[in-house]
């Protein structure tokens, strides 16, 4: 059914996109939007297969592993829109449809890994 589970692996020394990923599942403005106890049908995560998700790494989300799924999907999930990894720095930009939200991060890579430098959240 164009689904795979990923197992619930830890994410520490995994790929820059697995690690940024990573942290934007985790982003506090947007636990704001999953819903999962209203919306049971939110869990586990999903997230859309697109052409700037050149991988699809294990994470977890909800005590769950993500699951990735092909388009077009009727089921909530997250979409990244692009990924940008140059150095040091990345931008992602990710939509979450089923609430209508565009989300936008700036990350930045120092020696203790990656952190936000800036992130955009708007309801479209």
């Amino acid at each position: 059914d164009g689904r795979r589970v990923c197992p619930d692996d830890p994410v520490a020394g995994g790929s820059d996109l697995a690690q940024l990923l990573a942290l934007a599942i985790e982003r506090p403005t947007l636990a704001s939007y999953y819903h999962v106890d209203e919306a049971p049908d939110r869990r586990p995560l999903r997230i859309l297969r697109t052409a700037a998700l050149t991988e699809e790494p294990s994470l977890a989300k909800f005590g769950e592993p993500v699951i990735y799924v092909d388009p077009p999907s009727d089921e909530p999930h997250l979409e990244l829109t692009a990924a940008e990894i140059t150095g040091d720095r990345a931008h992602l930009a990710l939509e979450y449809p089923v609430e209508g939200l565009v989300m936008e991060l700036w990350l930045v890579r120092d020696g203790s890994g990656w952190r936000v430098e800036r992130e955009i959240f708007a309801e479209e």
